[in-house]
């Protein structure tokens, strides 16, 4: 196939920024993916979450 699912439902939380769905389905209209959300949490991140230096990486 050209794509991975020809169609995509995405439903989002409209009190908070962030997806709490997701559905794809086959060219023949068979679902082939279902993802749910059910606890999700809001987390902040400072400059070194993404510094390659911290050790939390373990690189």
């Amino acid at each position: 196939p050209k794509y991975y699912a020809k169609k995509v439902q995405l439903m989002f939380d409209l009190k908070h920024p962030w997806p709490r769905a997701e559905t794809a389905w086959d060219a023949d209209g068979n679902m082939v993916e279902k993802i749910v959300f059910e606890k999700a949490q809001k987390k902040t991140f400072d400059a070194s979450t993404f510094d390659p230096s911290n050790s939390e990486y373990k690189f």
